[in-house]
């Protein structure tokens, strides 16, 4: 394994330079092809290696890149960090959509991404059959306005009406980064996805629940202007009634008060659920996919520098509610 990790560095690091080049908007065709190389041997490795395997999640915890002590590793972590920077709108969506790849081969597969799309020169790296990037509507986000070019395949569906979509794709791979905390019936959005894919199908859903960190789950849609550092964590956790008396011991006046109070539950009522870490965790292994893997990120001492403020917040919600799950990954197969 290490001699393969040591040849892919040695196909790879002569285009470092054309990556890191900000004026370059595209890359060479010498580039390209030598990406779809590596990226065409990169599940049969995973699927092969254990070892490879380990190391692979320890570098792309959770589908991000990240720099460890693998210094092998730590090249192909910066190559796809670079790369997903230089053809990606969103550079996770591409991260995330790597690492589906390296765990299933997505190449010639059907792909219908939920709450999201991309352009073909992106999905090209993985030889995708086809594929379909859509947003979601009915009870969930509502895209006003989206602008799509000829270069992408994109609809918009109510994902718990999926059924509906059978006619336009049936995937036998299902893709979804940071759509599902905007979905308000998922165990039903999950078993329609189960019913619409062919047999001996994958789903890889990323997800960030807004109502479970304390520290950082609150999308940002508390006020960082009003609400000084010490009461912003947790402050979309607590009531409402808490909530306004925090806002009027600060001295905010009630028209202010209102303002604040109106863009923080319009916005969360609007395009985000309530729903938990715990809810989610349910719902995606009590669902009928088997559950392959499930992964979290957490911000576990978060509350040590707010210790007080931790311990106030927590009197609040159930004594065994998670406050420290910013994000989980679910890898999902259907027979």
């Amino acid at each position: 394994m290490d001699n393969y990790l040591e040849s892919l560095e040695v196909t790879l690091s002569p285009f470092l330079a054309e990556m890191r080049d900000a004026k370059s908007p595209t890359l060479s065709l010498e580039c390209i092809q030598a990406t779809k190389m590596v990226f065409k041997d990169l599940p049969r490795i995973y699927k092969e290696s254990e070892l490879f395997r380990i190391r692979f999640e320890n570098n792309f915890e959770c589908g991000l890149p990240k720099i460890t002590q693998d210094h092998q590793f730590n090249f192909l972590a910066i190559y796809v960090d670079l790369l997903a920077c230089k053809v990606a709108f969103r550079k996770w969506q591409f991260t995330q959509l790597f690492c589906f790849h390296v765990q299933t081969d997505l190449r010639g597969a059907s792909l219908l991404e939920i709450g999201g799309f991309m352009s073909k020169s992106v999905t090209d790296f993985f030889e995708l059959g086809n594929y379909c990037g859509t947003g979601i509507d009915d009870g969930c986000v509502r895209r006003e306005n989206v602008i799509v070019s000829d270069d992408y395949n994109f609809k918009v569906i109510d994902v718990q009406k999926i059924e509906d979509f059978v006619g336009i794709l049936r995937p036998d791979r299902i893709f979804s980064t940071a759509c599902f905390e905007h979905v308000f019936d998922v165990d039903k959005a999950l078993q329609n996805c189960y019913e619409v894919m062919k047999d001996n199908a994958h789903a890889y859903i990323y997800t960030a629940p807004i109502f479970s960190a304390a520290s950082g789950g609150d999308h940002g849609h508390v006020d960082t202007k009003n609400i000084p550092n010490r009461l912003r964590y947790g402050f979309h956790l607590l009531p409402i009634g808490q909530q306004m008396l925090e806002l009027e011991n600060l001295g905010i006046s009630k028209e202010k008060m209102r303002e604040i109070m109106s863009t923080l539950h319009i916005s969360m009522e609007e395009y985000l659920n309530e729903r938990t870490y715990e809810y989610y965790r349910r719902a995606f292994t009590e669902s009928d996919f088997i559950c392959i893997r499930l992964d979290e990120i957490r911000n576990l001492n978060s509350h040590k520098s707010s210790r007080e403020r931790h311990d106030f917040v927590r009197k609040f919600l159930d004594f065994d509610r998670d406050m420290t799950v910013l994000a989980l990954r679910v890898l999902l197969y259907k027979k």
